[in-house]
């Protein structure tokens, strides 16, 4: 990459004294310390990029179409990076002086390779102080040894050893690089992270299997830059990567630079020219520069145009499939993107999330219309909008009407939209409160005979599935009577004929468990995790409360329910007891099955042994001491059996 330094003309004034500066000799360790150590935050990435870095370039530089090999090995009880490319090697002096010489290269004269400080291949001594460089050049293995440490002044020295020589008929260079045992893992995910968006030819084995550069899904060629679309990385970030040659910058990694998206479906490479923005010695990040923030705005504006025409298919969906889709997804799927359905349509979005329809099922009916326009009911948002809805539900499935509901919002008057939403949604829908006649729900209940309540029916609901969760709620249109059958049925009781014959079921009935209370309890509210019936009636509680039914919160209730909350707490404390007396037996020494089965029997039995047994645990004595012993040991594999006398023998003991 070619090289420039930024210089501002200066004008002196004749006759005016001027020096060079320089670095001292005696500080030029110091510079090699910050050349191949300091400027570089993360040890391992600047290793592994420099040099395969370098390799590539090699093999740009010669035409070489084979891949460069990337490996991690493990040789002689020691992990090692291994880099080889098959280029055309170098000699000695090409080692000594240019590969190794700090600051010197052979390419920032041009843009067709991505070094050019000259720094790079000393890059592995800011991890180790050690590594191997094979150089296969006309005929000739050479093996270099690169060394940093330090002198007896306490300065720091890098050497060049050569280690070895021998004939071969291979070219290239290879570096070997040792590596911790700790930090392979960390190697490796590096390596593939680098490699995985390379737009160059490489491989990398990590001892299981050959890892390449994926392979673009879409390719986009935009100004003087490729746009590059992969499979995604992760199942919940998309990333930009900026690249330039094969080297991945930090740049804004997250998609939030370009907006009217919710998710990409890849990630995205954007292969920049080399050396069309400038970058700092240890190639970390781009400079901070007008001109290279000018050039990614060009870069973002070109990512912004591609979600916008991705975007452009969806902004003339119709109102129909909207609220077709509307259960289905939140987005649209694009080309490249998802696309919130709230950003497209905002308006519409606010009144069609908020629909719900009357009727569902595998196959519900179609939307209720009108004259081409979908019926909407508008529930008022009081107290009593459960029970409209509950009515409307019901009333839909004997018209088999599958009508949409709404519950009024600040952007409805009296069932109509303001002024602020579109036309669409009024060209296509028909708001109309739900007390409307239409529905036909205002008269369920006979009003002429208000004396006679008997045959009145009222809107229950419970819940299926011990949850209080609305798709599980199960909602009745019934009279006391009614209420009290299905109660029977659900139970597997005879259901009762009449208001009396009910009446005296309840008083002939033992309430012994939860359930059967919860049964026949009825509440103004509905209990999550119960099967308490719900009804905001009061006449309707009244009457089942004269059958003999509970309601839910008062005197009656609450002394029902403490009475079976006693009679639990004591099968659980007589269960306890029993596991502890039958616990405290070897396994050998008697059957705890049948033992457990007398006990149950016989309760006076069982506290008479419970109180002989903590009697000896309180004992400091021989066979306190032999029982605790082999308890802790009842467990173990090679634990021998206690026989029925033998335990006879062991309690007889003091």
């Amino acid at each position: 990459m070619i090289i420039q330094a930024s210089t501002t003309p200066n004008i002196a004034s004749e006759g005016m004294n001027s020096f060079e500066t320089g670095v001292s000799n005696k500080n030029l360790h110091r510079i090699h310390d910050v050349l191949s150590d300091y400027i570089y935050d993360d040890k391992i990435l600047a290793t592994v990029r420099e040099v395969v870095c370098n390799a590539l370039d090699e093999h740009q530089k010669h035409g070489i179409i084979r891949p460069v090999e990337v490996s991690i090995r493990y040789e002689n009880q020691q992990y090692s990076i291994h880099i080889r490319d098959f280029a055309k090697g170098l000699s000695e002096d090409g080692i000594r002086n240019t590969m190794y010489c700090a600051l010197e290269s052979d390419k920032d004269h041009s843009n067709d390779a991505i070094g050019g400080f000259g720094v790079g291949a000393l890059a592995p001594n800011s991890y180790t102080s050690v590594f191997y460089t094979h150089s296969h050049y006309q005929g000739t293995k050479t093996v270099y040894a690169i060394t940093k440490d330090r002198g007896d002044d306490g300065k720091s020295v890098r050497k060049l050893y050569v280690f070895s020589q021998e004939p071969t008929d291979q070219t290239g260079i290879e570096v070997v690089i040792p590596i911790e045992t700790r930090d392979r893992h960390d190697f490796d995910r590096i390596i593939k992270n680098f490699i995985r968006y390379c737009p160059q030819a490489i491989v990398y084995n990590n001892g299981v299997e050959d890892i390449v550069p994926e392979k673009a899904r879409h390719v986009i060629e935009d100004h003087d830059f490729t746009i590059r679309l992969f499979a995604p990385s992760s199942d919940y970030d998309r990333y930009i990567s900026y690249k330039m040659g094969a080297v991945t910058y930090k740049m804004e990694s997250q998609l939030n630079i370009i907006k009217g998206y919710s998710t990409a479906h890849y990630d995205i490479v954007v292969d920049i020219p080399i050396g069309r923005m400038t970058v700092p010695i240890s190639r970390e990040s781009f400079d901070k520069t007008r001109h290279n923030n000018e050039y990614l705005a060009v870069v973002n504006n070109a990512l912004q145009s591609v979600v916008d025409q991705d975007k452009e298919q969806f902004k003339d969906t119709d109102i129909h499939e909207l609220l077709k889709t509307r259960r289905e997804a939140s987005c649209f799927k694009g080309k490249y993107f998802d696309f919130n359905k709230k950003e497209i349509f905002p308006k519409e979005t606010r009144i069609l999330d908020r629909l719900e329809q009357t009727m569902y099922g595998e196959s519900p009916p179609a939307y209720e219309m009108e004259d081409g326009k979908y019926v909407v009911a508008v529930v008022p948002n009081k107290k009593s909008k459960d029970m409209w809805k509950n009515r409307l539900f019901v009333k839909s499935k004997e018209v088999t009407k599958n009508w949409l509901t709404i519950v009024e919002h600040n952007s409805m008057i009296d069932g109509h939209l303001d002024c602020q939403l579109t036309d669409s949604i009024r060209q296509n829908f028909i708001f109309r409160p739900v007390k409307d006649k239409y529905f036909g729900v205002r008269g369920m209940a006979d009003k002429k005979d208000k004396s006679d309540k008997s045959d009145k029916k009222w809107v229950v609901q419970t819940c299926e599935g011990r949850s209080s969760s609305r798709w599980n709620k199960r909602s009745y249109d019934v009279n006391a009577l009614e209420l009290h059958n299905i109660a029977m049925s659900e139970m597997g009781l005879e259901e009762a004929g009449d208001l009396e014959e009910a009446a005296s079921q309840m008083l002939d009935m033992n309430i012994d468990s939860f359930k059967l209370l919860e049964m026949f309890t009825v509440s103004d509210s509905l209990e999550s995790h119960t099967y308490i019936w719900k009804s905001s009636s009061k006449t309707l509680r009244e009457q089942m409360k004269a059958l003999g039914w509970f309601i839910h919160g008062d005197a009656e209730y609450t002394v029902a329910r403490e009475k079976l909350v006693e009679e639990q707490r004591k099968i659980n404390e007589l269960e306890t007891t029993i596991n502890n007396v039958v616990g405290f037996y070897p396994d050998a020494a008697t059957s705890k099955a049948k033992l457990r089965s007398r006990l149950v029997k016989n309760h006076r039995r069982l506290y008479q042994i419970k109180a002989i047994i903590d009697s000896i645990k309180q004992e400091d004595s021989l066979r306190q001491k032999l029982l605790h012993t082999i308890g802790q040991c009842a467990y173990r594999w090679d634990a021998k059996p206690i026989l029925r006398h033998e335990m006879r023998k062991i309690l007889k003991l003091k």
